[in-house]
């Protein structure tokens, strides 16, 4: 097996051991396995030299992931503040990176207008959903929203370019949506539903999310060889 196949199967083994000890309240193993993630992600990339054609935008994005990562882990506002905006910055370097893969024109820009309208209204359904107990977060979630509707929405886009199509679909799009998905859960269960449950769905669909877009880079680097 590979050095590139080891890491990630590592990567899944501790994300299943990460949800197992929320399930069962490892504070500890919980707390470890998580900080460990996004690590494996970032050497995954490095070995494989896939920074090589996409230059450093997807280390960084993972970087500010793993920033937030351990921002979240504190239980004051601050921190969970702090965490939304290394979070946004992940967004923001996915984004540029995915203009990297395709950038937007005149003639595909149904690709990534239509996706935005989708994960927009998506997220205002959650965010009415959750308005009247957001307090002070409310100004900033629906900033947050915004840069992940655009990170997604360009990932779908990603679609348009026609040598990486395929690719995209099994990447890119489920990584992004995966995403979306994951902090929408992420706000119902802090601010509304606390539930066990949630918090596995959270860290499940936020590392499967992880998994696909760094894989999609990975995968794109070796196409443009």
């Amino acid at each position: 097996m590979s050095k590139r196949k080891i890491l990630l199967v590592i990567f899944l083994l501790i994300l299943l051991m990460h949800c197992l000890s929320i399930q069962v309240e490892m504070t500890q193993i919980r707390n470890i396995t998580k900080v460990v993630l996004v690590p494996l992600l970032m050497l995954h990339l490095l070995i494989n030299r896939s920074l090589r054609m996409l230059g450093y935008l997807p280390l960084i994005a993972l970087l500010f992931s793993w920033i937030g990562d351990i921002l979240l882990l504190g239980d004051e506002p601050a921190f969970f503040l702090s965490g939304m905006i290394a979070f946004v910055m992940t967004h923001v370097s996915y984004s540029f990176t995915f203009l990297k893969i395709k950038q937007v024109t005149p003639k595909d820009r149904s690709y990534f207008l239509i996706p935005f309208g989708v994960l927009l209204l998506f997220s205002l359904l959650v965010f009415f959903y959750l308005k009247d107990y957001l307090g002070s977060y409310l100004i900033p979630i629906l900033f947050y929203m915004v840069f992940i509707n655009l990170m997604a929405a360009l990932a779908i886009h990603t679609r348009a370019n026609t040598k990486i199509q395929t690719l995209s679909l099994y990447t890119f799009i489920p990584g992004a949506l995966l995403f979306v998905v994951s902090d929408a859960l992420l706000a119902i269960n802090m601010f509304r539903m606390q539930h066990i449950v949630l918090e596995v769905l959270v860290m499940l669909t936020y590392g499967l999310a992880q998994f696909f877009i760094t894989r999609g880079f990975q995968k794109t680097a070796e196409f443009s060889e």
